[in-house]
């Protein structure tokens, strides 16, 4: 399987190839390494989503760079704890005025 993890209003985890939106503890309920991320991921979220987007739908005064760093490093740290079962992918949101084209990117 696949778990992409994209900031987004609503939703900070996307599972499946469908992309279904849910969050981390409702999926790996016995995993207390992964209650502890899915509030580090949820507290990493309020820092885009207290921000509000231009008319254009993207945030431009934010620190985009420092936001990504900080997503990535908690990626890795979920791959850590869920090793080879799955997948684990970053996606820049539509909301960085940076992110058109970035794709996936894949952690290791």
């Amino acid at each position: 399987g696949r778990i992409v993890i994209m900031a987004d209003y609503d939703e900070y985890c996307w599972i499946g190839e469908n992309g279904e939106g849910t969050e981390l503890d409702l999926e790996f309920p016995d995993w207390p390494e992964i209650r502890e991320l899915h509030y580090a991921f949820l507290t990493w979220l309020c820092k885009m989503t207290s921000r509000r987007p231009g008319d254009d739908g993207r945030i431009h005064d934010f620190d985009w760079v420092a936001f990504h760093k900080e997503g990535i490093f908690l990626c890795k740290r979920l791959k850590s704890v869920l090793k080879e079962s799955v997948d684990v992918c970053y996606m820049k949101p539509f909301e960085d005025p940076q992110s058109d084209g970035a794709g996936l990117i894949r952690i290791d």
